[in-house]
């Protein structure tokens, strides 16, 4: 039998998290980033990670992806965003997490 897990932990707007089913990459940052931002009065990486969503368990992947959208903030490529807002799109690759083969690997795999 399958049981959903409990939803209580997961703070406003809980259909903002729904889009991780879905959101990838940049668009994962940018979400990361408006739940872990300091301005929003929002969680710790910690306790994002605790939310317990796939992929976002460790303090350091979701560390991985604020940093990663701050870089965008800090690059001038997007403005801090807060929930409701539309998400740019972003003229970079993404090398942030995962396997490096899979992101233009330099070990001479041949990779692309």
């Amino acid at each position: 039998m399958l049981i959903s897990p409990t939803t209580d932990r997961i703070p406003h707007p809980q259909d903002a998290l729904a889009t991780f089913a879905v959101a990838k990459k940049w668009q994962r940052a940018a979400i990361v980033w408006s739940y872990t931002n300091d301005s929003n009065g929002a969680m710790t990486v910690q306790e994002f990670a605790d939310l317990g969503i796939v992929n976002l368990t460790s303090e350091q992947f979701v560390t991985k992806y604020r940093d990663a959208w701050q870089s965008v903030i800090d690059r001038g490529l997007s403005t801090p965003l807060t929930f409701g807002d539309q998400i740019p799109p972003i003229p970079l690759g993404w090398s942030q997490t995962g396997n490096p083969h899979m992101s233009g690997c330099t070990c001479g795999c041949g990779t692309p």
